[in-house]
């Protein structure tokens, strides 16, 4: 199994950080006006990405830049489908004038945990690209709603895990409020991943273990050491990757 690394980019990191993370990602998100995102960052991550040989995709957020797209939501399915649409419109023709092409879409913040909470927007959201973007692939929660709705609708799917997250003992993302949300030490992120490659497990909050089925393990830009954590995870997925041949 050949793993990738995706990560969420242009949503206002330094450019020389943006560049960084390129060297050891193979999957960009880049914001694209919701959340976070101008048309100067977008031009400037897709141009950085191309360079780089890095697939690009959509990451929409919900558009309150003030809370980066995280304060939670309900938005209605025909809200959900106005404003990804919108987002994915406007950095589809952006690559288009560059000569790139979107390869996948995935949802930031609000609207991520709002189509994994709701059936009805999950759907919402999986009709609207497949009827809009139907090339496009969809980076969805491992085993989560999303996913499995997109199965059914026989969209590509990466399943994805959070290597600078902790998780609760569901599976779920610890909310950033608690004190184990973030995880920002290389080592304990490289300690995380050598379980999960020996045992296919994440370890969760007191000790618990979840069981995940990952094809891409996300980092976020704006987490601390998000560099040095994606350095750490790519020599260890390259190492694993090497074994296996």
């Amino acid at each position: 199994m050949i793993y990738s690394i995706n990560c969420d980019l242009g949503e206002g990191e330094p450019p020389d950080r943006t560049l960084q993370l390129l060297q050891h990602v193979s999957v960009a998100n880049i914001a694209c006006g919701g959340h976070a995102g101008s048309a100067d960052s977008m031009n400037l991550t897709i141009r950085l990405a191309q360079k780089a040989q890095v697939r690009i995709g959509a990451h929409p957020g919900w558009p309150d830049p003030s809370s980066f797209g995280r304060t939670s939501i309900t938005p209605t399915p025909a809200e959900l489908q106005h404003i990804v649409i919108q987002q994915i419109t406007t950095l589809h023709r952006l690559a288009q004038n560059q000569g790139a092409v979107l390869h996948h879409v995935k949802l930031h913040g609000a609207l991520y945990h709002a189509t994994e909470s709701s059936e009805v927007l999950a759907r919402a959201f999986l009709e609207s690209v497949c009827q809009s973007f139907p090339r496009l692939a969809v980076i969805a929660k491992a085993q989560g709603r999303v996913s499995f709705l997109a199965k059914e609708l026989k969209i590509p799917v990466l399943n994805e895990a959070f290597l600078d997250r902790g998780y609760d003992r569901h599976g779920d993302m610890l909310p950033r409020s608690h004190p184990d949300a973030l995880i920002t030490n290389p080592a304990t992120v490289a300690s995380r991943l050598h379980r999960f490659l020996d045992r296919h497990e994440f370890l969760a909050e007191s000790g618990h273990s979840i069981p995940l089925n990952p094809d891409t393990f996300c980092i976020h830009s704006d987490s601390p050491n998000a560099v040095e954590i994606a350095q750490t995870a790519r020599q260890l997925l390259d190492t694993h990757s090497q074994r296996q041949r």
